[in-house]
């Protein structure tokens, strides 16, 4: 777009400054027209300078935010769609057209390119797999089981593999393949801010977990069991995580974090500090 939100006219005639020129849109641009570009306009397509010097603010592609100098001739001929002229005039002539300008193969190849994965990704990858196919296993020989139990065969394939074994590994795969798939979701920082913070919930959480509990024992305020034991463990974690938040600029973290005095190896750099 030109100056006062115009689009950068094209010239027709004499490709020269001071000749006649006709507005046109910047998306109507191919290759091979000639614009003018003054004081102000951002450069509609890549292209070469063909007469007149410029500073030209390139920031936007390079991230320099001094101005770099365009001219026509040599090798600073050629500018960038998306940059902006800030003193003067050029008159340039485009040389790319709609769609294959410098911006347009960035973008593309940001669209189009894939994220190689990381080791750890590649290892958990792996690791959710086998205990998927691992607890499917489990659960298969517990359908099995189950089925002959009821269709009465002696010496059940449950009593021999031992129900109680397998629906505690089915159980226990289940929960670790839970954790993992939770590790991988975005939305789960709540859960990995609480595994990064798991010294501080060790350490505070049977407080508020006493007090909780007989509490709700004398006042009955929760009268089913299960509601009552989720509401004192989730109390009981969230408390510590918001004191561990109030103190962490304070002297007071040293509750969690042990101070640089009582490191080994801080007192080793004292040391031989002091002895050079």
């Amino acid at each position: 777009a030109g100056v006062g939100g115009h689009d950068p006219p094209i010239r027709p005639q004499q490709p020269r400054h001071g000749s006649t020129w006709l507005p046109l849109e910047a998306s109507l641009l191919c290759k091979d027209n000639v614009v003018l570009i003054e004081a102000g306009d951002l450069v509609p397509l890549d292209g070469v300078v063909i007469e007149g010097v410029a500073s030209v603010d390139e920031s936007a592609i390079t991230g320099e935010s001094a101005p770099v100098i365009r001219e026509a001739g040599g090798d600073f001929s050629s500018v960038t769609g998306g940059t902006r002229v800030l003193s003067d005039w050029l008159v340039v002539r485009i040389s790319v057209n709609p769609g294959e300008s410098f911006l347009d193969r960035m973008i593309s190849m940001v669209e189009s390119a894939k994220r190689q994965k990381t080791p750890n990704e590649v290892a958990l990858t792996i690791l959710l797999v086998g205990l998927t196919l691992l607890f499917l296993l489990v659960i298969a020989t517990l359908v099995f089981s189950a089925a002959s139990v009821l269709s009465g065969v002696a010496g059940t394939f449950l009593s021999l593999l031992g129900a109680r074994l397998l629906m505690g590994l089915a159980g226990a795969l289940a929960v670790v393949e839970l954790a993992a798939l939770l590790s991988m979701w975005t939305r789960a920082g709540l859960l990995r801010y609480c595994g990064q913070n798991s010294i501080v919930i060790y350490l505070t959480f049977f407080f508020p977990m006493t007090i909780l509990e007989r509490f709700l024992a004398s006042k009955q305020i929760i009268p089913d069991v299960g509601w009552a034991c989720f509401a004192i463990m989730t109390i009981s974690a969230a408390l510590p995580l918001l004191f561990h938040l109030a103190i962490r600029r304070t002297p007071l973290i040293a509750l969690y974090v042990r101070p640089e005095w009582a490191k080994i190896a801080g007192r080793r750099r004292k040391l031989a500090a002091a002895a050079a």
